[in-house]
């Protein structure tokens, strides 16, 4: 039972919630559990409604900056750059928003935002889903930096399988599409 003000109860919060909607390009993913208690070391903070534009239009860049294989490369994601990207996401938080106000979670009437909710937040900012940094393609591809078994262009010995061989983002998580593309690239590479 929560009240606008009042601290969230952490003994509501301690199993991760699993669900997730889509609804066209958008993913909205309430997360039950803060992520300090899904992720040690992170700061105390409150659960969070995750909105996520997976197809979007825009693309980030990568530049290797320094010739040591330890130093970072310079990132540049380039988050809703696009008007299609910003319109999507403002519809997927709009959603959130109307989801969250008709919930269990208000059992009232309110004009409250989804930000004061129950303690939820829709916080700006990126997944851990990126991807299509060195795609994946045919010799004929000029942008392809693996082959379509994943062998590095011009690197002798060296293959990568992870989503960043993707030639275009996938429209849900990631997880099994990497997972089925390093078991059927090292079936190739094994033949």
């Amino acid at each position: 039972d929560y009240r606008p003000g009042a601290e969230p109860d952490e003994s509501d919060c301690g199993t991760p919630l699993q669900v997730v909607l889509h609804s066209g390009p958008i993913e909205i993913r309430p997360y039950t559990s803060s992520f300090d208690h899904l992720i040690p070391g992170l700061p105390p903070m409150l659960p969070a409604v995750g909105v996520a534009h997976m197809t979007p239009e825009a693309r980030g860049v990568v530049t290797v900056v320094s010739p040591d294989p330890f130093s970072a490369p310079h990132v540049e994601h380039r988050y809703a750059e696009t008007r299609a990207d910003r319109e999507a996401l403002r519809t997927g938080i709009g959603l959130a928003e109307e989801l969250l106000a008709i919930s269990a979670l208000v059992p009232y009437e309110s004009d409250l935002s989804a930000r004061d909710v129950c303690g939820w937040s829709i916080p700006l900012g990126g997944s851990l889903h990126t991807m299509c940094s060195a795609r994946m393609g045919t010799d004929d591809d000029p942008l392809a930096v693996v082959d379509p078994i994943g062998r590095v262009r011009g690197v002798r010995g060296l293959s990568v399988v992870d989503a960043s061989i993707f030639p275009a983002p996938v429209s849900r998580g990631p997880h099994a599409t990497v997972v089925m593309a390093a078991l059927r690239v090292s079936e190739l590479q094994i033949e």
